[in-house]
């Protein structure tokens, strides 16, 4: 199992936050979790839980496209891809991953990706 970078947790770019997260793909759901310095693991506040029926994955996007018409707050080197849930309530919640490496990413997004049909 390995651990992905999590950031973009909110709609808002002043809302970003990045942190260490396990990810664990099941058929119908993402279940992101943070570990406590005790080992206790715990869903993501926001995101924690992602219904993969409504979700979509962008693996190459311009960072630049944004509502927020701001430069992005880190350069992760084609590491990144994100996750648009649709929210039939609100806005989609856009998640962002970041893999360790290429071949992290392609297998994430691969595995993700064959879920999603």
């Amino acid at each position: 199992m390995s651990r992905t970078r999590l950031g973009s947790l909110g709609a808002k770019v002043d809302t970003r936050k990045e942190g260490v997260r396990q990810c664990f793909l099941f058929t119908k759901h993402l279940l992101i979790i943070s570990r406590t310095s005790g080992g206790k693991l715990h869903l993501a506040k926001v995101g924690g839980k992602i219904p993969l029926i409504d979700t979509a994955i962008v693996e190459d996007f311009d960072p630049f496209d944004d509502d927020s018409a701001q430069p992005p707050t880190a350069d992760y080197d084609g590491l990144d891809f994100k996750l648009i849930v649709d929210s039939k309530s609100g806005p989609p919640l856009v998640i962002t991953l970041v893999a360790p490496t290429h071949q992290d990413k392609a297998a994430w997004t691969s595995d993700i990706s064959q879920v999603l049909r």
